[in-house]
């Protein structure tokens, strides 16, 4: 594949990064790189058309929007008449912590540094986990096991 994009990775560990240094990452450069390796990386490794995994990157992307919106949502706007797209900004970041680790805790390390350093909100470590460890599950096209019930998850 080729190389990232400049301005699209993060050059220091996220705790050292400050608000406006994040935002002034090319975040629509991160998600195009990151789309056209998940297409490489489908079309490949599970012989499908880039048609079909261009429309799987798409429902991914979705999905992972819907649960920053309605699950993780520090804001506590879910129940509100508040515009849909509050939380858009921070999907690129999200997806990017899910596809390119093997774990979720990264990804709840971005969603606690969000909603405390760019939103400005209380931690809740725990809403932060949980939502990464599904997060995850959606980007990795796997079985998430929550009590007794198992949801398929892609």
């Amino acid at each position: 594949m080729n190389e990232e994009p400049q301005g699209t990775s993060l050059n220091k560990p996220l705790s050292e990064l400050s608000p406006d240094e994040f935002v002034g990452i090319d975040w629509c450069a991160v998600e195009r790189k990151l789309k056209e390796d998940y297409v490489y990386r489908k079309v490949s490794e599970e012989n499908i058309t880039p048609e079909e995994a261009t429309r799987a990157y798409e429902e991914m992307r979705i999905r992972i929007d819907e649960i920053l919106f309605y699950k993780w949502d520090p804001i506590h706007l879910s129940d509100s008449n508040w515009p849909r797209d509050e939380y858009a900004f921070y999907v690129a970041g999200a997806m990017k912590f899910a596809l390119e680790n093997e774990d979720w805790r990264p990804l709840a390390d971005y969603l606690t540094w969000v909603s405390t350093r760019m939103i400005e909100m209380t931690e809740d470590r725990e809403r932060d986990e949980a939502v990464a460890e599904l997060l995850h599950a959606v980007a990795h096209d796997i079985l998430l096991i929550v009590g007794k019930d198992v949801f398929e998850v892609y």
